[in-house]
């Protein structure tokens, strides 16, 4: 079976479209993420001159309390933004060897 030029032309037309349509979309939803990050930052109270006091995790369930009495320390400043990283492999099926490789930043 012969193709024609016109259907591979076709063809890489689609498939140009295609990457141009994930490349747009992929630019819109990283800046819907930066505005929305940018609005949260904003409407955050602000922790000038505010600190940690141990005493007021009394009123929370006794494993938030011992959680946060273990990792924040009295008098710290409160914690405004924070960032995570994430790097790891994983294999997705015993019956494979494969592993694949995945990361996140935020």
């Amino acid at each position: 079976m012969k193709i024609t030029k016109w259907v591979l032309i076709s063809g890489g037309v689609i498939v140009f479209g295609a990457a141009v349509a994930v490349f747009i979309g992929r630019k819109l939803e990283s800046s819907k993420v930066k505005q929305i990050e940018a609005d949260l930052l904003k409407s955050a109270p602000e922790s000038t001159g505010r600190a940690v006091d141990l005493d007021s995790f009394a009123k929370l369930p006794p494993p938030v309390e011992r959680y946060f009495k273990y990792v924040l320390t009295a008098g710290q400043k409160f914690i405004r933004k924070a960032a995570c990283r994430q790097y790891g492999t994983l294999r997705t099926s015993i019956k494979t060897e494969s592993w694949s490789s995945y990361g996140a930043d935020s």
